[in-house]
């Protein structure tokens, strides 16, 4: 089984949820966590902490991942 999160910034949202991520920390449970550059530019502190976690591997949507959503 494989976990896989998209997180895409759009007006107003820049928004994970931090309980799931907490859990998935806790109980080690890997995922892969998508993100667009327009989430890693407003969130890039929690980008840099998650891309440390060893549960988590990160992977990239690109620019324009559901801009007009």
């Amino acid at each position: 089984m494989a976990l896989t999160f998209d997180a895409c910034r759009r007006p107003g949202n820049n928004h994970i949820d931090e309980s799931l991520v907490g859990f998935l920390i806790a109980q080690r449970i890997p995922a892969t966590l998508f993100f667009n550059k327009r989430w890693i530019d407003a969130n890039l502190a929690r980008a840099s902490q998650l891309a440390l976690n060893s549960v988590f591997e990160l992977s990239d949507n690109g620019v324009a991942h559901n801009r007009s959503g």
